[in-house]
């Protein structure tokens, strides 16, 4: 099992590690960092939140879960 830690690019079809794939599984990670969103624009929060809904999905879609 591999372990994939999202940090900056939340868009599966741009990430080489996910685009490769392979056969082991994937365990996808992301860190939501309320610290660091504190001193975020209430925009961009609004885009990370929707950007790891939409990841969340596409790994649901495959049989995995975005933790």
């Amino acid at each position: 099992m591999r372990l994939h830690w999202h940090r900056s690019d939340l868009r599966p079809s741009d990430n080489l590690a996910l685009v490769r794939g392979g056969e082991e599984p994937i365990l996808p990670v992301y860190v939501f960092d309320p610290t660091v969103l504190a001193h975020a624009a209430p925009p961009r929060v609004a885009f990370v939140r929707e950007s790891l809904r939409a990841l969340r999905e596409w790994y649901r879609e495959r049989g995995s879960d975005l933790l």
